[in-house]
């Protein structure tokens, strides 16, 4: 899936996927949960780089844990989960 992305971190895995029933935006979430709603796939990626995801369990690990600065260091696909 070419829309799909997904970054395995030491809390979870996240994902960034299209909205089916709202083309053009995309959901953020990590495992099994679903974290917002976001106007494109890098508007979800940067909140998860600046650890603003509403996720506490990663917003906590500010200025300890690094994630991918950009959408470019996501893999594509759907994660095994």
């Amino acid at each position: 899936m070419k829309d799909h992305f997904y970054y395995k971190t030491r809390v979870g895995t996240f994902w960034i996927k299209p909205q089916p029933q709202s083309p053009g935006r995309f959901w953020l979430g990590i495992d099994d949960t679903a974290l917002g709603s976001y106007a494109s796939a890098m508007m979800a990626a940067d909140d998860m780089y600046m650890h603003a995801t509403g996720w506490d369990d990663w917003d906590s690990l500010d200025g300890t844990v690094d994630g991918p600065t950009d959408l470019t260091e996501w893999h594509r696909g759907i994660p095994d989960l």
